[in-house]
């Protein structure tokens, strides 16, 4: 008899296999790792700092309190199982292919442990494709820009305002094209 786990049909004798699914693991940890000193990082009004190697610089004395922990693993849960039935539900996985015998596709098991290796490697979503080459762009961007594409998987973001912090001026003044100053801070995803 097949089971549902996590978004796979296993049988009942490749269950332990599916608890042990390495990638889907350590993306989960470092997920909720990551959410949580964010969310310590959102109370105190800081922004995230990046390491030398352009991930978000979580202390390696960190650990998570145990409500933070709890809430994010639920939140885990709920945001990529959302993914996932969007993935079959708009991608190529409710595509009828049995009257085409020519026409392939992978295994959405396989897709799924695939994004999740990825996903698990930080420095991936620097990774764009160009003439079917892979490019790293990390180079090419600053650190605003970089910390904007770690918190894409993420239930914060970066907010920038631009004006005159002190009010002073018009509304007129403010359309000039002169350098705003800027105020950043980590905010909630709606």
């Amino acid at each position: 008899m097949a089971h549902y786990y996590r978004g796979i049909c296993l049988s009942e004798n490749n269950k332990d296999n599916a608890i042990s699914q390495p990638n889907y693991l350590n993306f989960k940890n470092y997920w909720v790792r990551r959410e949580s000193w964010l969310r310590i990082l959102f109370d105190k009004g800081e922004l995230p700092r990046l390491t030398p190697n352009d991930e978000i610089y979580i202390p390696e004395e960190f650990t998570p309190p145990k409500e933070l922990e709890k809430f994010y693993r639920k939140k885990f849960g709920l945001i990529f199982k959302d993914k996932r039935k969007r993935m079959l539900k708009e991608g190529i996985y409710s595509e009828d292919i049995s009257k085409d015998e020519n026409k392939r596709r992978l295994k959405f098991s396989k897709v799924l442990e695939h994004d999740y290796k990825f996903w698990a490697d930080p420095t991936n979503i620097y990774e764009v494709v160009e003439d079917l080459e892979k490019k790293k762009i990390n180079k090419t961007l600053n650190e605003d820009q970089k910390i904007g594409f770690l918190l894409i998987s993420s239930t914060f973001m970066v907010k920038q305002e631009f004006g005159n912090p002190k009010g002073e001026g018009s509304n007129r003044d403010s359309l000039k094209l002169k350098r705003q100053p800027t105020k950043k801070h980590l905010v909630k995803r709606v």
